[in-house]
């Protein structure tokens, strides 16, 4: 009701339209993906930054995924969405490194619980500008994805995920 001051009635009708679910499949994308390693059950891909994951809002068709549906065909795992066939983790679309894709339900499972138990050593380097000070340390903070951009992870004060970094 556009006018507040307006009351439905118990008889009134209102109209709701939901829109179609827009269909969308995973099309194979020709990329030259970096395989470090691939066997039976899994593949260590090095990641090029400038390339997202996974299909998401405003590109369906460039990712990792669709060039993995290319390389692999059906053989990923089919834990989790349906646009993420084989993925584990992830690293961000401008964020280059190795990411370990699942190409059966057994491994993504083993692979899912060392993440979730952070049994798995995982090393970032990043490059600063400038003089760091002091020249080693920790943060220990929550990330959450931002209030005012979507698309950008920010510092919780009271919500997010907790991150520690040693530097």
């Amino acid at each position: 009701v556009s006018d507040p001051s307006k009351k439905i009635n118990h008889g009134d009708k209102i109209n709701l339209n939901i829109p179609e679910e827009k269909q969308i499949s995973l099309k194979p994308y020709d990329y030259d993906l970096d395989i470090i390693h691939e066997d039976s059950d899994l593949i260590v891909l090095n990641k090029k930054a400038g390339i997202s994951i996974h299909p998401g809002p405003g590109n369906y068709e460039n990712t990792v995924v669709n060039a993995l549906v290319k390389h692999s065909g059906k053989n990923l795992s089919d834990m989790g969405h349906k646009f993420r066939p084989g993925i584990v983790h992830r690293l961000d679309k401008n964020t280059s490194g190795l990411i370990l894709i699942a190409k059966n339900n057994f491994s993504h499972n083993f692979l899912a619980k060392q993440f979730k138990e952070h049994s798995i050593e995982r090393i970032y380097y990043a490059i600063v500008w400038g003089k760091l000070r002091p020249i080693k340390g920790k943060i220990d903070t929550l990330i959450t994805r931002s209030s005012q951009n979507r698309k950008l992870m920010e510092i919780g004060i009271t919500k997010g995920k907790r991150a520690i970094t040693n530097y």
